[in-house]
């Protein structure tokens, strides 16, 4: 059945249906409240029960505030204390469980009037809902006009509701349970800025007016309270200082520095006094909900509540985050009755200031934790990948990470034989050998100032150039393979007697343009390069296997070094899947004069091949052979010029590598 008023069905088939006008659903005297205009001002409605605040919304549109209603129509689901905009501009705000009969589904109608008024319509059928101040009823069905703020109460079986009305424009807090909070005249998060001409008082006029024992007591306030904001830059402390300047300052029993954590107040520094009263909930959900500073005025004890009879006097200001505004703690004290010699005395305005300025301080306090942490972290991930310098330089310049093109040599080195000594000493040493292994050849990017891009299984991959520019990159990446290879005899000597067999690597290098920045993803931060010039650097590492050599660089890196670097030039080959040719280099960890006349010999010989002159080539590279039987390179290169000689028309100088 269709709810009705007075006998008066809601619903007129005749002209509208409440699909298509919602105001329908509600009796006829209080359609208006939805049918007409909506005035840009702003409601804020806070319900408490019994002392403590359950829930806020904020509209500038009709409200339709009730119990939940859980009917399987109801799209989406309503949930307690949440205000959902509805299709038509209406904020329902359902403020009991479906169980609570006490209170309708639609109890009532709150339309923003203008600044500073409302109308309230009391949409149930027969719950009579009544105004706090005068005791005055609204009665089912009716509406009426009243200025803001406005107090309504609902009682239900065991205890009542509050429903507070306030402009939420205007600055001021809506009274709470026992109307015992006053804010100050500002938003903590909003401070009157306007300059002195515009009607302040200077402050020497200020001073000039009071007594010189005064004057002197506020110095000494302040420099108390510049101490305690002193030490929120630069101590760990300034919870602790901040809870005993509220204290001192104010002369309450009890300070007290909570942070709002997970939907709870959590205590993190306190002063109180033995045999002190605890703190108020109550006060501190007033504070996170209007966001400012709020204190005590003096009351009734009759018309305390349970909690507050111990209480003469409370002062708390929230902690407001900086980047978002959202409340983030409180800086929090009271007085305890029979406290001290302050008995009887209100916490005045410039008291509650002095407090709001702690809390400020104490939120750049937090933030300079949080920034420090922050810094730590990402200390942290740069450290896994980049030298502590460089680590330090990224912490103050972040933006060198974003993503952008730069010119950089990257090296890839992997671990010969590394199956089957895994098969043979079993995971346990496996893993132990690897990590030693790793951590030396990390060293040497770490020591020319490399990037550890990536660990793959027993392969390492680092680069130079980037995230700061160097000029000589390929010069450090070869310095580092070059410091890789000497290296093994080291390595050798630690573990040839418990693996018992030579632990060797291949190292391939290549150097030109990448796209540089996290390559990894928003779960898992990887510093590196993309492009092409990694994918060859990557299969000039496995060119190794076919010339029998340590380490081969491309000719784009061997273009970049200056002198010091013995290199032979191997020839030019096409990789599996890259279709240039690319040249090839060898590099030699030293400077011995035997290599360098092996070197030469070799140049010559390839030099013939490549000429198509294969008998002179051929018997270049028989004699080298015969006095270096063990040089991968001269032998490949040999096993190639007499195929060319036997079969002259499959002769090609760039050699077609069968795999990778």
């Amino acid at each position: 059945m269709s709810p009705s008023f007075k006998g008066t069905p809601l619903l007129d088939s005749r002209s509208r249906t409440a699909e298509s006008d919602p105001s329908l659903l509600f009796p006829p005297p209080l359609r208006p409240i939805l049918q007409g205009p909506t005035m840009p001002a702003q409601v804020r409605v806070d319900v408490f029960r019994a002392e403590s605040r359950l829930y806020t919304a904020v509209s500038s549109g009709v409200i339709d505030i009730g119990r939940v209603d859980p009917g399987p129509t109801v799209t989406p689901p309503e949930i307690l204390g949440t205000p959902l905009v509805q299709a038509d501009g209406t904020t329902r705000f359902p403020i009991a469980e479906p169980g609570e009969t006490a209170i309708s589904r639609h109890q009532l109608l709150i339309r923003p009037l203008g600044p500073g008024s409302v109308e309230v319509g009391n949409a149930s059928k027969e719950i009579v809902v009544h105004f706090r101040h005068d005791r005055s009823r609204l009665l089912p069905g009716t509406t009426v006009e009243r200025k803001l703020p406005v107090q309504l109460e609902i009682t239900l079986d065991r205890d009542r509701l509050q429903v507070n009305l306030a402009d939420a424009n205007a600055g001021t807090a809506p009274p709470s349970i026992n109307d015992t909070l006053v804010p100050l005249a500002h938003s903590t998060l909003f401070v009157d800025s306007a300059p002195v001409s515009a009607g302040k008082q200077p402050l020497g006029d200020v001073l000039a007016s009071m007594e010189e024992s005064s004057v002197h007591q506020l110095v000494e306030w302040w420099k108390y309270v510049i101490a305690v904001l002193q030490s929120a830059s630069d101590s760990d402390q300034f919870f602790d200082k901040a809870a005993e300047a509220v204290c001192s300052l104010v002369q309450l029993d009890v300070g007290e520095v909570f942070l709002y954590r997970d939907g709870r107040w959590v205590s993190v520094a306190k002063r109180a006094q033995t045999g002190a009263a605890t703190h108020s909930q109550s006060v501190l959900e007033s504070v996170r909900v209007l966001k400012q500073t709020l204190r005590s005025r003096p009351q009734a004890e009759d018309d305390m509540s349970k909690s507050q009879v111990r209480l003469e006097a409370y002062v708390a200001s929230p902690i407001v985050d900086g980047h978002d505004g959202n409340v983030i703690g409180a800086l929090y004290g009271h007085r305890s009755r029979g406290f001290g010699g302050s008995e009887g005395r209100d916490i005045s305005p410039l008291e509650a200031l002095l407090v709001e300025t702690l809390a400020c301080g104490l939120a750049t306090g937090l933030a300079r934790v949080k920034e420090k942490e922050k810094a730590v972290a990402e200390r942290v991930k740069f450290a896994q990948f980049f030298t502590p310098k460089l680590a330090a330089q990224l912490e103050s310049q972040p933006d060198l990470l974003t993503g952008r093109d730069a010119a950089v040599s990257v090296l890839f080195c992997d671990i010969v034989g590394f199956s089957s000594v895994a098969e043979k000493v079993g995971t346990a040493m496996t893993m132990e050998w690897i990590s030693d292994v790793l951590t030396e050849l990390s060293s040497k990017v770490v020591e020319t100032e490399g990037v550890l891009v990536d660990y793959v299984g027993d392969e390492l991959m680092a680069m130079w150039g980037a995230p700061t520019a160097q000029e000589d990159h390929a010069e450090r990446a070869c310095r580092a393979a070059k410091a890789m290879l000497d290296a093994q005899e080291t390595i050798n000597e630690r573990w040839f007697g418990r693996i018992h067999t030579k632990t060797t690597y291949s190292i391939g290098i290549n150097s030109g343009n990448a796209r540089v920045g996290n390559t990894g993803s928003t779960m898992k931060f990887k510093y590196g390069p993309l492009g092409n010039v990694v994918n060859l650097a990557s299969r000039v590492r496995g060119t190794t296997k076919f010339f029998k050599v340590d380490a081969i660089i491309t000719g784009d890196t061997r273009d970049e070094l200056q002198e010091g670097f013995l290199t032979r030039r191997l020839c030019s080959v096409r990789v599996i899947n890259i279709d240039k040719p690319v040249e090839l280099h060898e590099l030699d960890p030293g400077d011995d004069p035997r290599r360098r006349e092996l070197f030469g010999r070799y140049d010559e010989g390839l030099v013939a091949f490549e000429s198509g002159q294969f008998a002179n080539a051929t018997r270049i590279l028989g004699q080298l052979v015969n006095d270096h039987p063990k040089d991968g390179p001269s032998l490949v290169l040999l096993s190639r010029s007499v195929d060319a000689m036997v079969n002259p028309d499959k002769y090609s100088a760039v050699w077609d590598l069968p795999s990778k």
